[in-house]
């Protein structure tokens, strides 16, 4: 199997498939705790929860454009850059799913 499963480079356009893709990754990694909430009971029971957690903000910000870096360069933890990128893409992402339904929806008719 690959090691590096995520192929895909967030451009601002493609967040849905670039945050699928980097779920799954983490996810493969054992890493994906980073970027959900988690309390403090929960990161004192990880072993080695600041090191994997640079590993997964490293990996987050390196399956993004380097122009888009800025935006999480002051994210000190995965969750905090996940979580700011998700503010900013998410919701023009589904704007934009919602506003071609519409057009493709009133074409038809």
């Amino acid at each position: 199997m690959s090691e590096n499963l995520n192929t895909v480079i967030m451009n601002g356009s493609n967040f849905t498939l670039w945050k699928r893709s980097t779920e799954f990754f983490l996810k493969s990694k054992r890493l994906w705790i980073h970027v959900k909430p988690t309390t403090e009971k929960e990161r004192e029971a990880y072993p080695n929860w600041a090191e994997d957690d640079e590993v997964a903000l490293a990996y987050v910000g390196s399956r993004i454009e380097p122009a888009l870096s800025a935006i999480i360069q002051d994210c000190p933890t995965a969750l905090e850059a996940w979580t700011k990128l998700e503010s900013i893409y998410q919701s023009s992402n589904l704007n934009n799913l919602i506003s071609l339904s519409s057009a493709l929806f009133s074409k038809k008719l």
